[in-house]
């Protein structure tokens, strides 16, 4: 089938929708051409690290005494983490979250951000996951910055180490989605997934 002609921005999406068909456990069908091609789309996708990233990448190296930091770290997947710590032998996800990972206004993530943590988790079940919110990090004083994140790896490997998932502190606060802007998110999703089930089929036709 012809794949060149389709946006950058479609293969993305398409190859984020056939990551949340093999978290379901489900196949989509699509032929491994379009498959990689989409897949090629989203590795492409590069980020610069932020002066936040930088900043707790610089006490993490400083102040924690961890074994190695590894920047922008990209998974199997194609998701790229922002720092990959190892510490006390165990590699550690920490995704340093600024204000763009969260609803304007409030703590509460983003539907991205949220998908994101939920693959990082279910595609990497033995690497901990630590979210680091950009509004947890600026209430720290310097001298407590080291500590905080001694702390979070220290608890996301121990958790790991008895099978739990780490505990995520709860938001200083919250603002809670209007159900309305929940049904139209829900109803997006399932058009999204028409359109690429859509593009799976034709592209089969076309083989």
């Amino acid at each position: 089938c012809d794949v060149a002609g389709l946006p950058s921005a479609s293969l993305v999406q398409l190859h984020q929708w056939l990551l949340w068909n093999r978290e379901r456990g489900t196949d989509p069908h699509c032929p491994e051409l379009l498959a990689a091609r989409a897949g090629k789309a989203f590795r492409a996708l590069h980020g610069k690290p932020s002066e936040l990233q930088t900043a707790v990448r610089d006490v993490l190296l400083l102040s924690c005494g961890v074994e190695g930091v590894e920047e922008e770290h990209r998974t199997s997947e194609g998701w790229t983490v922002d720092l990959l710590v190892t510490w006390r032998g165990t590699s550690v996800a920490v995704e340093v979250d600024g204000p763009s990972h969260f609803l304007r206004g409030s703590a509460v993530p983003t539907g991205a951000t949220k998908l994101k943590a939920r693959q990082l988790k279910a595609f990497a079940p033995t690497t901990p996951l630590v979210n680091l919110a950009w509004f947890t990090w600026d209430a720290l004083p310097a001298v407590r910055q080291g500590a905080h994140l001694t702390g979070l790896l220290e608890r996301a490997v121990l958790a790991a180490e008895s099978g739990e998932q780490a505990p995520v502190p709860a938001p200083s606060a919250s603002v809670s989605r209007p159900k309305r802007r929940r049904r139209k998110a829900a109803a997006s999703a399932a058009s999204l997934r028409t359109s690429f089930e859509a593009m799976a089929r034709q592209a089969v036709k076309d083989d």
